[in-house]
């Protein structure tokens, strides 16, 4: 089902994904950098990611084509991004375009992480907890909120607001139960995106996950096909893309079976 808009702005995920056999001449796999938004599942954009790189300079591009296509769409939006976009530059690439961001700490950017860390977390009651049941598992979600004091608020640029987010999750099968712990840094006032607004956002990132890239797998089969000659896959993961986002602006979230119907039925689209 598709995720209700819980803020009067736009949230856009921006996520990479590699086609897992379709290789360049060098050996390195297709990859491409894409835009999703939250509550539709619409691929907003998506370039492709050079050979010999990795995504971080691209999302220069993904966000210029989206306000060249769009101009002064990405105002006063929310882009959210994982671990490795964790970039100063990156922040000050985002409020260039007066986007708003939420990024992920981990270990990639230790300062950071450490300056999070230092926060006193065990003095701060959790602010939003969130339990769900996803792929044979339950999972909760508590996240605390601070204001960014110290080094911490002089070297990250815009941040306003601090997070702790622990992930508790148990296997349904097997009990197993797994932590992880994770900072984030927002842009994002307090007046504008509380705590439980912030704790929706972070798991409405991955479900470009969910919504494109599984898509794009199981009903394109895209991770086994291998095409390779020249910009081919590219191609291929955008006319994926544009099926899946026509589709869903349609209200036809069952992408597989809608695909299986017109196929047998052409009157069906034509209607």
């Amino acid at each position: 089902p598709r995720v209700k808009r819980h803020t009067d702005f736009t949230t856009i995920s921006a996520d990479g994904k590699e086609s897992r056999s379709a290789k360049h001449g060098t050996g390195t796999r297709s990859h491409n950098l894409a835009a999703a938004d939250h509550a539709t599942g619409v691929v907003l954009a998506q370039v492709a990611v050079g050979e010999k790189s990795n995504e971080i300079p691209y999302l220069k591009n993904l966000l210029h084509t989206i306000n060249e296509n769009k101009p002064g769409f990405l105002r006063g939006a929310v882009l959210t991004i994982d671990a490795l976009h964790t970039q100063r530059e990156t922040a000050r690439l985002v409020r260039s375009y007066g986007c708003e961001y939420v990024m992920t700490v981990k270990g990639n950017q230790r300062t950071l992480q450490a300056d999070c860390a230092a926060l006193g977390w065990e003095k701060i009651p959790v602010t939003d907890r969130i339990e769900e049941w996803e792929h044979g598992r339950y999972v909760r979600r508590e996240l605390k909120l601070v204001q960014p004091v110290g080094a911490l608020k002089i070297a990250w640029p815009w941040a306003v607001q601090v997070g702790q987010l622990t992930r508790i999750s148990q296997r349904t099968a097997t009990g197993k139960i797994s932590r992880e712990t994770v900072y984030v840094v927002t842009s994002l006032a307090p007046d504008k995106a509380n705590a439980s607004v912030l704790n929706r956002m972070l798991v409405n990132h991955w479900g470009i996950e969910n919504k494109v890239h599984w898509v794009r797998d199981v009903g394109f089969n895209e991770d086994k096909n291998q095409i390779r000659r020249g910009t081919a896959a590219r191609v291929a993961a955008s006319l994926a893309n544009l099926v899946v986002s026509v589709l869903r602006l349609a209200g036809l979230d069952q992408i597989a079976k809608t695909r299986r119907r017109a196929a047998r039925d052409p009157e069906f689209m034509a209607g």
